[in-house]
């Protein structure tokens, strides 16, 4: 059984004017005061817009970079992608070792209710443990509820309930179970009954939420309710003062009498009876665990779930897998830089004319070039001679002097 107190919420959020609120007349001061402030403020936006352009595309940088969308070199490019498979790798790892490493579940006297396995994929085994002493079943297949086959147990609670609070008491039922409550009350008051945890979460924000219960009743004085359970679940049954006046506690004095259902325990593998832990071994196939608490126990206590984690598995696929994908992607964007590189340098070299051993090239040089694959003698390309070069002067630009008369003049 569960049992909690809160306050009422109607969800109403209240509005008014902070400060007070004023209205009505004129001031040339106030009216300079605010042209003054309405340049100020233009002013100041706009120093703010020109900031906030900066800001925009220093973000939209670091987008672009960090996402690769934009241009940089093949080694930057490998450095981000071995980056985000890291931390992919981590932050999976921690989150799914986080989800299966540990759970609580409640159970309190006369319970009897499956426990949530974790993952077979990365649980090695289950160790289960509690602080009372509990029976454990081991079972293939989910089991069926006896119907037939009932134990009654009986549970007296008692509070008082101020203005605009309630107080609630939980059970969890099975499919066919019957609940009776007697009450004795001090003067009116509201019950609600709840199936689940989201109707009440909900009820708790907004008292006005009218489809989150199953059930109301007003109670006055003293008398007798009942409910059946068509559907295993986590029920609430909530007592509440809506009084909207101010006045004394309301005491409240109830009695559950509890008609609970079982499951059928034919097909039992693992037995731990009477027993504060049990371990259950995981080996690929689908079990189910059963714990109950039995009527004799004096009070609530939560059964911890351990999953040890099956290391191999976490290898696989948060160390091998990634590293298998980053080691891909690595392969991808070198062989791709090889070929954009390649194709790039055939560009370049088509713009380069080659001479051939048939072509002739005309023009003065100064010192012999050898063309060709082979490097032969005939293509050895030599300056003209001094009578050729003589003649092209002559046709240019007149006689010009002889040999003789340029070298003489040159030493002198």
């Amino acid at each position: 059984m569960t049992h909690g107190i809160g306050a009422i919420a109607t969800g109403a959020i209240a509005t008014g004017c902070a400060g007070g609120c004023s209205g009505g007349g004129f001031s040339s001061a106030a009216f300079n005061a605010g042209v003054f402030a309405g340049a100020t403020s233009s002013s100041s936006r706009r120093r703010r817009n020109n900031e906030g352009t900066g800001s925009c595309c220093l973000l939209c940088s670091f987008i672009l970079f960090f996402t690769c969308l934009m241009k940089m070199k093949p080694r930057t490019r490998i450095i981000l992608t071995w980056f985000y498979v890291i931390l992919g790798a981590v932050v999976a790892t921690v989150l799914t070792f986080k989800h299966n490493a540990r759970a609580k579940v409640p159970i309190s006297p006369s319970d009897m209710r499956i426990v949530n396995q974790p993952s077979m994929m990365f649980c090695d085994r289950v160790e289960l443990d509690c602080s009372s002493l509990i029976d454990y079943y081991v079972m293939k297949h989910e089991p069926s509820i006896d119907e037939s086959k009932v134990i009654n147990y009986t549970e007296n609670v008692n509070g008082n309930i101020e203005r605009d609070t309630y107080e609630y008491w939980g059970f969890y039922l099975l499919k066919g179970s019957n609940v009776k409550m007697s009450y004795v009350i001090s003067d009116s008051i509201v019950l609600y009954v709840f199936k689940g945890d989201d109707g009440f979460n909900k009820w708790k924000k907004d008292v006005n939420c009218y489809d989150c219960y199953l059930k109301r009743w007003f109670l006055f004085n003293s008398g007798t309710a009942e409910y059946d359970i068509i559907e295993t679940d986590q029920y609430y049954y909530v007592f509440s003062n809506e009084d909207q006046f101010v006045l004394p506690s309301k005491r409240v004095d109830v009695t559950f009498q509890l008609s609970r259902t079982r499951y059928v325990l034919d097909d039992v593998n693992i037995r731990c009876p009477n027993t504060f832990d049990c371990t259950v071994e995981l080996n690929g196939e689908p079990q189910v665990i059963v714990v109950r608490m039995p009527e004799h126990s004096s009070f609530d206590s939560p059964v911890n779930v351990y999953c040890r984690p099956r290391v191999y598995m976490y290898f696989l696929l948060y160390a091998l897998a990634p590293c298998v994908v980053g080691i891909c992607v690595t392969v991808a964007i070198y062989r791709f830089t090889r070929l954009k590189n390649s194709s790039q340098r055939d560009r370049s070299e088509s713009r380069v004319h080659i001479v051939s051993n048939d072509e002739r090239l005309s023009g003065f040089g100064y010192g012999s070039v050898q063309l060709g694959p082979n490097n032969q003698s005939d293509a050895v390309i030599r300056p003209s001679s001094y009578s050729a070069a003589q003649k092209v002067v002559q046709s240019n630009s007149g006689s010009p002097p002889s040999y003789e008369q340029a070298t003489k003049k040159e030493h002198v």
